[in-house]
């Protein structure tokens, strides 16, 4: 491999790694609403964690929990929220991490999800326990 072919491939993946930094660092309150609705935020173990609601509050609540993986959020519902909100009381959160939610330095673990999913149910979602 020539020198010249190394330094190539060396700034081109710096300058992935500086386009992928600067999205990791991007503010979530730029990125568009996930399902076009307003998106609320509530504290929980001292940061905001951003949910979604549709429907009538008056319905059986329905909890919509995003995938874990590089885009997670509540916009992987974006198809479905219209069809269900016309039955259920949706509420849409963004995980911890994910999203609009906060992006604290913490170790995220299914462990960290199943305790948000215990400390909040769709009829306290905005005044989760903490």
């Amino acid at each position: 491999m020539s020198l010249k072919r190394l330094l190539g491939g060396t700034a081109t993946g710096l300058g992935a790694v500086a386009v992928g930094n600067a999205a990791l660092r991007a503010d979530p309150d730029d990125f568009e609403a996930p399902l076009g609705r307003p998106t609320k935020t509530y504290r929980w173990r001292g940061f905001d964690v951003a949910y979604t609601e549709a429907g009538n509050p008056a319905n059986p609540d329905l909890l919509l929990l995003h995938g874990i993986n590089a885009a997670g959020s509540s916009h992987e519902f974006r198809y479905v929220v219209d069809a269900l909100a016309e039955t259920y009381h949706v509420v849409a959160p963004d995980l911890p991490g994910f999203g609009h939610s906060d992006r604290p330095p913490l170790l995220y673990s299914g462990s960290l999800y199943v305790a948000l999913g215990r400390s909040t149910s769709p009829s306290s979602a905005t005044s989760p326990a903490s």
